[in-house]
């Protein structure tokens, strides 16, 4: 199919997945929206553009209190776009994923009580830059682990045929036995699109706000590379931080004209296992790995 073509057969499919009338039932929120759990309610606020420097720290317990902390060895990393939690299973699924896993990086998360639950009670603290609402459901890419991050900022980038956002999520923890802090950044590439423009500048926020950060990096998710200039331009980001693409053990990801759209990239992490799981739970098979800090 040429570039031509496969751009008109996304513009078609846009419009028969999302419905024409998406956007205006949508609750789209001024600013970008960072949701987290603050004791047992929900909290919304707005939080740093990813992007900015110097980084705001989220308020540090007391020096006297021990700082909880990823472990360095093995750090059990998952990536997976759960579908808006829409297909049978997920929270099975799910829930044993956050049993066996430190860090989750969810994409298509939906903000139920049903999420909630399989998290929290596998005692996941999770933050959710929220994309948008749908029926009073907040939809946007989410991050779980056993601890809270250090510090977060959020990204949001407009996708022109959709006028739906797609969000970006990049937080910061503590490492034990580390003075480095692990960058995490969860994305869901910007999708529906007649160019490379708005993905391009999705790339770049997470680019100029992983430049200055001298520690080890996780960055994955979704991130819509179905084609060969889209693949460039995520090649082009992880040779400019350094990243390195990992090869799977087994590969099962999502495909589409014959391009994966999964993928997990790190620096200053080795490897111990990378590979991908086969699930009925989503449209897309979720990208699990083992680190070792180097």
């Amino acid at each position: 199919m040429t570039g031509h073509r496969t751009l008109l057969f996304v513009a078609a499919w846009a419009c028969a997945v999302l419905g024409a009338s998406l956007p205006a039932r949508a609750g789209i929120p001024e600013a970008p929206k960072l949701l987290m759990l603050q004791g047992e309610e929900v909290a919304a606020s707005s939080s740093d553009a990813c992007g900015l420097q110097p980084r705001a720290e989220l308020p540090a317990a007391p020096a006297s209190v021990m700082q909880p902390a990823l472990p360095a060895t093995p750090l059990r990393v998952l990536s997976w776009n759960v579908h808006k939690g829409g297909d049978r299973g997920w929270q099975t699924d799910l829930a044993r994923y956050a049993a066996s896993h430190d860090l989750l990086m969810l994409q298509e998360a939906v903000l139920t009580p049903e999420m909630r639950a399989v998290l929290e009670s596998a005692g996941m603290r999770w933050q959710m830059a929220g994309a948008f609402s749908f029926k009073g459901v907040e939809r946007g890419v989410l991050l779980a682990a056993r601890v809270s991050p250090v510090s977060i900022c959020t990204y949001r980038t407009w996708e022109p045929l959709t006028v739906l956002p797609k969000t970006t999520l990049v937080a910061r923890y503590r490492i034990q036995g580390s003075s480095q802090l692990l960058a995490v950044a969860n994305l869901h590439g910007v999708n529906f699109t007649l160019g490379l423009g708005a993905f391009t500048e999705q790339l770049d926020s997470v680019a100029t706000e992983l430049a200055a950060h001298d520690g080890p990096i996780v960055l994955g998710g979704d991130l819509n590379t179905w084609s060969a200039s889209r693949l460039a331009r995520l090649d082009d980001l992880a040779k400019r931080l350094r990243l390195q693409t990992l090869a799977l053990d087994t590969d099962h990801r999502r495909v589409a004209f014959g391009k994966p759209l999964d993928h997990i990239l790190v620096r200053g992490l080795q490897p111990r296992s990378a590979t991908t799981e086969a699930v009925r739970s989503s449209d897309h098979n979720p990208i699990l790995v083992q680190f070792d800090l180097r």
